[in-house]
């Protein structure tokens, strides 16, 4: 009885780890999206974009 209630806690315990990789790789590949989206912004063909690079006002 002790031990199966061990085995299930250790279970639980283990599949913590396991949904925070999950969480920190669904945050990384969100972000490596945004930069991709961010670098369109502001070049053009491969060039800086002097408008897109110009301080907000």
């Amino acid at each position: 009885m002790i031990d199966d209630a061990g085995k299930n806690l250790v279970s639980e315990m283990k599949k913590r780890p396991a949904m925070v990789d999950a969480s920190r790789r669904k945050i990384h590949e969100a972000l490596d999206e945004l930069a991709v989206e961010i670098h369109k912004l502001v070049t053009v063909s491969g060039k800086p974009n002097r408008l897109a690079l110009r301080p907000y006002s």
